[in-house]
């Protein structure tokens, strides 16, 4: 760019960690030259989370097949509630938080005659829900991704 005083040049180099943007600008005028770091947050939309969102996880064991998940969400009185659905099993979900973007919540199931407690989080994404869930209270084992969509019925 050149103006009164002369022409200079500014660089920009970042890398995209998540939502946010870190890097640094280097501007040269003359023989001059200024580095400086920068670091820029995603503004993410406000989140619309009441209705049904759909994704697919690989059941347990050997033989297991793919099982369709569902996850149907509820506003009431300014509380975000729902129900969790597996197959034909419906339970209502647990402990809903969210904080902007960010949204978690606890489910009971019953698999070969034990409870368990997943434990899901995760970001909206627009029509996306995306982040990982874990099995029982011990949060620090085994954690899986999921993704849900949101659903068009």
């Amino acid at each position: 760019t050149e103006n009164d005083r002369g022409s200079f040049t500014s660089a920009y180099s970042a890398k995209i960690d998540e939502d946010t943007l870190k890097g640094s600008s280097v501007t040269k005028f003359g023989e001059r030259s200024i580095e400086r770091p920068f670091k820029a947050n995603r503004v993410l939309p406000k989140p619309e989370p009441v209705g049904g969102w759909k994704w697919t996880t690989r059941g347990f064991g050997a033989d297991a097949s793919d099982a369709e998940n569902e996850l149907t969400l509820t506003m009431k009185d300014g509380k975000l509630s729902g129900t969790y659905a597996r197959s034909d099993d419906v339970s209502p979900i647990q402990g809903v938080k969210l904080d902007k973007n960010t949204f978690a919540f606890k489910v009971q199931r019953t698999f070969r005659d034990r409870e368990m407690t997943l434990n899901y989080t995760g970001q909206f994404r627009g029509d996306a829900i995306k982040g990982h869930y874990s099995v029982g209270e011990n949060t620090s084992g085994s954690v899986n991704l999921w993704e849900a969509k949101r659903s068009s019925d």
